[in-house]
């Protein structure tokens, strides 16, 4: 058994490792906004557990189509990241990623699969959010987005306009810069029109 600041690892029957995280309840995003106003930025990452069911939410609410282009790009991910002991683009980054352009492009794959290399290779202007989930700088809302948040390179939890998943996308990572220059280098064997995500063989990361 490890313990860590964020959680408590062990594996249950010799068999499956766990992860224990402990978050506070919280009714809603509206709710987790109010607590973590008078929180330092730098402990927010530390209540994201607590937004997993509404992550999960709206994830689930993607028509399949858009599943199915995820579980894609996720399938590149597992063939570029062999060791998933090391540090790797979260799934729910991937899954962000891919619906940056999902509303416009998902009868185009080939278009989608181009717009999301450019948008990895350009990854320092990187500006996603998604206004039907919560208001950002409108008058009156009562929101305003922290500074590691207000501006690119950003991708926004729709779940928690606290939470960048540009900073925190990658897994066993401290240095999130180096792990995107690593994502760009191989994006070019991206390929959302086949069916494992692959146009080409990856360099892969062990």
């Amino acid at each position: 058994m490890e313990v860590t600041e964020m959680a408590v690892i062990f594996q249950y029957e010799n068999e499956i490792e766990v992860d224990l995280l402990i978050s506070p309840h919280i009714a809603d995003p509206f709710v987790l906004y109010h607590f973590l106003v008078p929180i330092p930025s730098e402990y927010h990452s530390s209540y994201t557990v607590c937004t997993n069911k509404w992550q999960v939410e709206f994830i689930s609410k993607q028509p399949n189509k858009v599943k199915d282009l995820i579980r894609k790009a996720k399938m590149w991910r597992n063939a570029i990241y062999c060791d998933t002991h090391r540090a790797r683009p979260k799934s729910y980054l991937m899954a962000l990623l891919v619906m940056r352009h999902i509303v416009k492009l998902v009868q185009r794959k080939r278009l989608l699969t181009k717009e999301l290399k450019k948008l990895v290779e350009k990854n320092q202007f990187i500006d996603v959010h998604w206004d039907e989930y919560y208001s950002i700088g409108h008058t009156g809302t009562g929101i305003t987005l922290p500074p590691h948040c207000a501006a690119a390179p950003r991708i926004l939890d729709p779940a928690n306009q606290f939470y960048n998943v540009y900073h925190e996308g990658f897994s066993y990572s401290q240095n999130p810069c180096s792990e995107w220059e690593k994502v760009a280098g191989n994006i070019d064997t991206l390929d959302l029109d086949k069916q494992d995500g692959m146009r080409i063989g990856p360099n892969r990361f062990h």
